[in-house]
């Protein structure tokens, strides 16, 4: 069954528009073994950014809870501290969200290959987004989690814009705007977490049974159209992931990059 929709995360105009997941060799032998893609937790991703509110909501919210403390009825638990309880759903949401991220477009990207790729033994896998979408289950352990849901990134600049309020979501697919040329989409989990409660749990207790990260099953045969090797990658090493790739079961096609051509000069 396809993955799930949300009102909260944009769709592409092209259903059909190519994706890729730039990687290195070990992560790729990894998504064979476990026939599941990683997911990884929000907060590990590296950007400080990812999950955050912008620098206008942070102030609106930082004035509603001096005004609700000012007129002295909130709960004796939350008072001197209301402003860290408002907060408190959008601080869980980086630890409890899990993504597979992945570049649109309808080639190779040069500057995908040295961002993503550590050695010159990495790996691109091409898709699509309508085969990722259907790729995906409908539910994921659905007693704990939400998703996964699959949509296109959105950028924006967090100090002068005024990100979407009301859902999480809105939070989990948008950049900086520094990122834009990732031109991501990703698949999004949500694990529920502990409910706000009067006299909350210090984060590093309530937290540490969630992973870093988390592999949803997914048809890889259904997933994957072709096999890329990186442009600086040995001759021998498009044969050698062929021939993985065949051990574990797959047939899809595996090449070598086209940015390695000879130029006409």
């Amino acid at each position: 069954m396809p993955a799930d929709t949300h009102p909260a995360i944009q769709q592409p105009a092209d259903p059909t528009v190519s994706i890729w997941r730039y990687m290195d060799f070990a992560k790729y032998v990894a998504l064979l073994r476990d026939r599941a893609l990683y997911f990884a937790r929000l907060d590990t991703l590296g950007d400080p950014f990812e999950g955050s509110l912008s620098r206008l909501e942070y102030e609106y919210w930082k004035k509603v809870a001096q005004e609700d403390e000012a007129k002295g009825q909130l709960p004796i638990e939350w008072r001197g501290r209301y402003f860290d309880v408002l907060l408190d759903g959008a601080r869980r949401s980086r630890k409890t969200s899990y993504v597979s991220c992945w570049h649109i477009n309808g080639g190779e990207s040069e500057a995908m290959w040295r961002l993503y790729s550590a050695s010159e033994c990495a790996i691109a896998i091409r898709s699509t987004y309508q085969h990722l979408e259907r790729s995906l289950p409908s539910t994921y352990e659905a007693a704990e989690h939400w998703g996964p849901y699959l949509g296109v990134v959105q950028y924006a600049d967090y100090h002068v814009d005024n990100l979407p309020q009301g859902n999480m979501f809105h939070y989990i697919m948008h950049k900086r705007r520094s990122f834009q040329h990732e031109q991501e989409c990703r698949a999004v989990v949500w694990r529920s977490g502990p409910k706000i409660s009067l006299v909350p749990v210090p984060p590093e207790h309530v937290y540490t049974k969630y992973p870093p990260g988390i592999n949803v099953p997914i048809p890889l045969q259904d997933l994957i159209e072709v096999v890329t090797v990186s442009p600086s990658s040995p001759g021998w090493f498009a044969q050698t992931v062929a021939e993985l790739t065949t051990r574990y079961g797959y047939s899809f096609p595996v090449q070598q990059s086209v940015l390695a051509q000879a130029p006409y000069l």
